[in-house]
């Protein structure tokens, strides 16, 4: 029989309910109100409450050492000779590629009669290694060269792609990442020169407790949470009005695709971005908002060019070319037309470069430290 009155609704010390013989599957665990404290009262005249936070179950058994199993694998010959492979690829693929007739897909391995044949034409030899671990060459109907044997090929021909990637590839370490929820704020904040924020609620709410403490590894039996992010200074704070949410990623679907030297996004947050763009600039209270009312959405004898030109760059925080500039431009001259207004063409210009990879993506080249930076 265990008392669990408490006087107030909080988290009781670990009781601890004894030994069990448990067996093996689902576990029913039944309490039974036997009785009631004297100072306990019934909820709503019916009956007593009881909650439970949680169990903890601990396995009473010695544990059982665990036998360590070393699986090495099979030593790999790191230098597979062109003397080796050789006898292999004549006997498995010389008959579709050199001996025949007809030389199927172009590629002649019978005439590649030395390993600088195949470092010359790497491209080959990048394709026949795919081929063979992948166990699409040679066909199912030919003769299969054993695992050992498929080794070799394959690790010859990766060893020929790996010397000449590393011979002649030049990569530059760079860092690419999207702007967060809270970079994007202040990106547009000093882009637009607003008077405050696009968002009402601040990224990180003040704590007036230490209880986050993760570097101890624990937390405080009970925990006193209160925020004043709806208080009176949050509510009289001047914030744009109808502004989106911020675009994320769907997972595993959508986001960042790296090809080459593009950024790309896809449609659907592509479409979320230009959304979020355009709730900025169609703002009911945009134009109070932003130091550009008077001066770059004003028309005025400035050539747009000229206005786009320095825009561009803060925006895109590098110097603008000219293909980037005339697109641009030319997107401005289309609204025009189609608005009969050069403040909602300008606006819908802003909006297009709000959601531009160019905008939204960062890139951070590692730097040397004993370089000296220029503040």
């Amino acid at each position: 029989n265990i008392d669990l009155y408490s006087e107030k609704v909080e988290l009781a010390n670990l009781i601890n309910l004894g030994e069990f013989n448990l067996a093996a599957g689902i576990q029913r665990l039944e309490f039974v109100l036997s009785g009631a404290n004297v100072k306990a009262h019934p909820f709503r005249k019916t009956g007593y409450l009881m909650g439970v936070d949680y169990l903890v179950a601990k396995n009473l058994e010695p544990k059982k050492p665990i036998k360590e199993v070393r699986s090495s694998p099979p030593p790999i010959n790191d230098s597979v000779s062109f003397e080796e492979v050789q006898p292999l690829l004549q006997k498995y693929c010389y008959e579709c590629h050199g001996a025949g007739k007809k030389v199927k897909g172009k590629v002649n391995l019978k005439e590649m009669e030395s390993r600088a044949k195949f470092s010359q034409q790497v491209e080959i030899s990048r394709l026949g290694a795919e081929a063979v671990s992948f166990g699409e060459m040679p066909p199912k109907k030919s003769e299969q060269p054993s695992a050992e044997e498929k080794r070799k090929i394959s690790d010859f021909l990766n060893r020929i792609v790996d010397e000449y990637a590393r011979e002649n590839t030049i990569l530059e370490p760079v860092i690419m990442r999207r702007f967060n929820r809270y970079e994007y704020n202040n990106a547009v904040r000093d882009l637009l020169q607003l008077r405050g924020d696009i968002y009402p609620l601040p990224e990180k709410s003040i704590r007036g407790e230490s209880h986050f403490n993760p570097a101890s590894g624990v937390m405080p039996r009970s925990v006193r949470v209160s925020n004043r992010t709806l208080g009176k200074n949050q509510v009289e704070r001047q914030i744009l009005k109808d502004v989106n949410p911020f675009a994320i990623d769907l997972q595993a679907e959508h986001g960042f695709n790296n090809r080459g030297e593009q950024l790309s996004t896809s449609t659907i947050l592509l479409e979320s971005l230009l959304k979020l763009g355009r709730s900025i600039v169609d703002s009911p209270n945009f134009d109070s908002y932003t130091k550009l009312a008077d001066s770059f959405f004003k028309e005025d004898e400035v050539p747009i060019k000229e206005k786009l030109r320095p825009f561009l760059g803060r925006a895109f925080r590098r110097p603008v070319t000219e293909v980037t500039l005339n697109r641009y431009t030319n997107y401005y001259e289309l609204e025009k037309q189609k608005t009969s207004s050069h403040t909602r063409a300008l606006k819908n210009v802003v909006a297009a470069i709000l959601a531009s990879p160019k905008f939204l993506y960062v890139v951070e080249a590692k730097s040397e430290t004993s370089k000296k930076i220029p503040l």
